[in-house]
């Protein structure tokens, strides 16, 4: 188990002697990730250690195509932890980062089960089993036991013989394309490292211990809150 310390020390052993040197690192290919080379400046690595330091999400924001996404994917492979990945769209809410419910599913189970004892009925039909959790639930109890039957998510392995307690770096990709409110609803959440499920009797803790990278990139075409910037590390990374 590599907790937040020893994290920090792996990043640390890469840091080039000089400014501007470069280190290149391999990427093995992961789901629809294709191998590639990610070109790891000294600025980079800082901002990783810091964010790993202050237990606060990095941001980084610039042009696409710049390589902000596989930075995130980077950091997984060299800390050797679960990478997580989820695109926002603009129809994205803050709250389908924590948790999904599929109510067509359930209306149609209702349909069916509509000829049932009402008991029968009332408890097959809990809104908890048709929540799906979102990949910040994932990556706040990525190992732990989740009472929830409907999960079609899991995070890949890196590779084979991959230590699979070190944590999660989980990347909310482009979130300039959501509106404003997903920026405003996960203060808290991130602030906090825990939030509330309804339907569910207990609350989502991220782990203290190996708390999750959590890296969001945006392409810098509209203003984020200054109380999201606040709480974020921030990264611009540049065309040379």
């Amino acid at each position: 188990m590599v907790d937040a310390r020893q994290s920090i020390a792996l990043l640390t052993e890469l840091i080039p002697e000089a400014e501007k040197e470069e280190c290149s690192i391999p990427l093995r290919p992961q789901g629809s990730w294709p191998a590639s080379d990610h070109l790891m400046s000294s600025a980079q690595l800082n901002s990783i250690i810091a964010a790993i330091a202050a237990n606060r999400p990095l941001l980084v924001r610039g042009e696409p195509g710049i390589g902000k996404s596989q930075l995130a994917r980077a950091a997984a492979q060299i800390l050797k932890r679960h990478f997580i990945s989820f695109v926002i769209q603009p129809s994205t809410e803050h709250q389908d980062l924590l948790w999904s419910i599929d109510h067509l599913q359930r209306l149609g189970d209702a349909q069916l089960m509509q000829f049932q004892p009402q008991e029968e009925r009332s408890e097959w039909l809990q809104p908890a089993k048709y929540m799906t959790p979102g990949p910040l639930w994932h990556a706040f109890d990525p190992f732990g036991d989740k009472p929830i039957p409907r999960t079609t998510y899991d995070p890949e392995e890196l590779s084979e013989g991959c230590i699979t307690d070190n944590g999660v770096v989980v990347l909310l990709d482009e979130i300039d394309k959501a509106d404003i409110s997903v920026c405003q609803g996960l203060l808290e959440v991130l602030g906090n490292g825990a939030f509330t499920v309804p339907h569910w009797k207990n609350r989502v803790i991220s782990d203290r211990e190996r708390p999750p990278l959590v890296v969001i990139t945006s392409n810098d075409t509209r203003q984020l809150p200054s109380a999201f910037l606040r709480r974020c590390v921030l990264l611009d990374l540049v065309l040379p």
